[in-house]
């Protein structure tokens, strides 16, 4: 995943900690803020393991720590460290461990959850089974969230100059990734798009001038339900797309398997990919338009299902293709043996296996192939 995007994917995280310690589940905890960002963000602590590498990384993202079993741990671990800094606190009413751990447990399980609702997936059985559940309603990044999430928290957080400049900063950030980054297609960021973000902006702002922050009490929880209301409209939007996509794909050769994937800013653009034995066919299109399928980029499937098995056998293919979802497959003729890339279409990631012979993998790993 880029950078940029890990990053901005936790900025939600923490806006919905934040946002979670401002309503009444936060009153009770001395440390509102801080525990319930921390909480809504502990689960990526499996980012650690890209210490040891992209394959590991890969294999432990949004594994066992993402799953209700970790969460459950997670809860245990940081509800007791809460608790001990609740039971030290001078002059305040004693709290219980329960009503330290449900605000804590709920920004937890936020976390899984808003995971789920993007094309990255979450596999929350962990560690008894391993299949991925993907909402495929919002993009990693949604600049529409931040406005939302992050607009209800600045209404009540920013009542000290140094919160007032922090604010500031970080909207002057979003905007110029907003105004200047297309993320995943310019198309996405068209003017109208970028227009009405800023009207929303600018909104959030005069009313924060107008009105103080004591009086915007509810605004966290507005907020909130404004991101539930915003997932139920992709949710209906999604059913569209992947209806037109799939009724559509009858002009491809062969069965398909038909996903529709959020792309970043706009809702009524969708990225419908087609699937069948022999090739893959990625193609935005408007929500309630029928995808161009004639018209759309042809990616092959050239590996055979035999190369396809002994890459799986192997840590890496065996790690990628429980990953991937709709990947395509080059196979390349060499001197002395042949090298099968395979590239997964959601987030451009790739593998490499170098096979001699005597189709035997000699060495493979994440990315192209290392020129010689």
């Amino acid at each position: 995943m880029p950078v940029l995007l890990f990053i901005v994917e936790n900025l939600t995280h923490s806006l919905v900690g934040g946002l979670l310690a401002q309503t009444p589940l936060g009153q009770k905890l001395r440390y509102a803020t801080p525990t319930l960002i921390i909480a809504a963000n502990l689960p990526d602590a499996d980012a650690i393991t890209a210490l040891w590498g992209g394959t590991t990384a890969l294999k432990y993202h949004r594994g066992i720590t993402h799953s209700l079993a970790g969460i459950v741990v997670e809860a245990a671990l940081l509800g007791g460290l809460a608790y001990i800094f609740e039971r030290r606190s001078e002059n305040r009413e004693r709290t219980g461990f329960l009503q330290v751990l449900l605000p804590i447990f709920i920004a937890l399980l936020s976390h899984p959850l808003l995971d789920w609702t993007n094309s990255y997936g979450i596999r929350p059985w962990l560690p008894w089974n391993g299949h991925w559940y993907y909402g495929d309603i919002v993009f990693i990044a949604d600049p529409w969230l931040w406005l939302v999430l992050g607009g209800g928290l600045f209404l009540v957080a920013s009542k000290l100059r140094v919160q007032i400049a922090a604010w500031v900063f970080l909207a002057a950030i979003l905007a110029l990734v907003v105004l200047f980054t297309s993320l995943a297609g310019p198309s996405n960021f068209s003017p109208y798009i970028k227009t009405a973000w800023l009207i929303g902006l600018t909104c959030i702002v005069l009313i924060r001038l107008c009105i103080k922050p004591s009086s915007l009490r509810l605004a966290p929880v507005i907020a909130l339900i404004t991101m539930l209301v915003y997932w139920g409209m992709l949710s209906v939007l999604h059913g569209f797309a992947v209806r037109n996509a799939e009724l559509s794909s009858r002009v491809l050769d062969g069965r398909t398997r038909v996903y529709s994937l959020a792309v970043p800013a706009n809702p009524f653009v969708w990225n419908s990919i087609a699937e069948t034995h022999t090739s893959v066919y990625p193609v935005n299109s408007f929500v309630f338009k029928n995808p161009d399928w004639a018209n759309a980029t042809r990616f092959p499937k050239e590996a055979s299902d035999e190369m396809i098995d002994k890459m799986r056998l192997i840590e890496t293919g065996q790690v990628f293709l429980d990953f991937a979802r709709a990947y395509s497959s080059k196979v390349a003729r060499e001197p002395d043996g042949y090298t099968v890339t395979l590239r997964d279409l959601r987030f451009g990631l790739s593998m490499y296996a170098r096979f001699n012979e005597r189709s035997e993998i000699v060495s493979s790993g994440l990315g192209e192939k290392p020129k010689s």
